[in-house]
């Protein structure tokens, strides 16, 4: 359960409940869905770890480096 605020809903893509605003109450009705229904939470669990694999350091390095390489020489 996350607030979709900056980059987190490309973040966590489909992987998690992702919120539109920092309301308390809805915070907390998505938390309590999640730990209420074990087939929501084993879906956003598999999801979870499939996006995180989707994740590599390196090759997000080799492309911000690719992308400032082209900044510089516009």
């Amino acid at each position: 359960v996350a607030y979709g605020v900056t980059a987190v809903p490309e973040t966590v893509g489909g992987a998690g409940l992702v919120l539109p605003d920092k309301s308390a109450l809805p915070f907390a009705a998505a938390v309590g869905r999640v730990l209420r229904d074990p087939q929501l939470r084993a879906v956003l669990s598999a999801a979870g770890l499939e996006r995180a694999a989707g994740f590599d350091l390196g090759a997000s390095t080799q492309r911000f480096v690719s992308l400032v390489k082209e900044a510089v020489a516009a």
